[in-house]
């Protein structure tokens, strides 16, 4: 079973008045985040993956993490000014809400936070051995063969309000919670949530 990192707690009301069931249809193509409309919870979840899968190797590219590693006379900070191109990036994508990167925000400084307390230099500091996005420590680099069966997906959708979804995502070892806003005619991912299934 693949590794699934840490868990994002989420408190939702579950007041679900429709579920719907279909195969998430991802292809290689980079997205477009000028030109893509999410008009759905599911499609807004698709055009995601499709362009975490072609983009997570350049935005990784960015160092947020400063210091220790072969200098070990220092110990492991983040970067927030870099943190902030990394957050700048995901924005540009045109999926995510505020909500989202407002969280993200909050992660990098409670991160830094617990670095400043527990002094670290000889091994990659915990809060970010795992991939921030879909919270796990396998490869999700474009080649991965992880993605096969993310692209073999099944989404149910529940619709939580007028403005509020939540689309499950399940797969033979990635399994995910997305929340997501209508924001301007256009739903955005709030939450990413591993989901362990036993």
């Amino acid at each position: 079973m693949k590794s699934i990192f840490f868990i994002l707690l989420l408190s939702m009301a579950a007041c679900s008045n429709q579920r719907i069931e279909e195969k998430v249809p991802l292809s290689d193509s980079i997205i477009n985040a000028k030109v893509v409309t999410n008009a759905s919870p599911q499609q807004a979840v698709v055009n995601f993956l499709k362009w975490y899968k072609a983009n997570n190797e350049r935005i990784y590219k960015i160092q947020f993490i400063k210091g220790g590693g072969l200098d070990t006379t220092t110990f492991y900070r983040v970067d927030f000014a870099q943190a902030d191109k990394f957050i700048g990036e995901l924005q540009k994508s045109g999926f995510l809400s505020t909500s989202y990167t407002d969280n993200l925000k909050k992660y990098f400084k409670e991160a830094d936070e617990d670095l400043a307390k527990h002094p670290i230099n000889d091994e990659p500091p915990l809060a970010f051995s795992a991939d921030l996005i879909m919270h796990t420590q396998e490869d999700l680099s474009s080649k991965s063969p992880d993605w096969d069966d993310i692209l073999k997906a099944k989404t149910t959708v529940q619709t939580l309000s007028t403005t509020k979804a939540l689309v499950q995502l399940r797969s033979n070892y990635f399994n995910y919670d997305y929340t997501l806003s209508l924001v301007n005619g256009n739903w955005l991912i709030d939450s990413i949530n591993p989901v362990l299934i036993h």
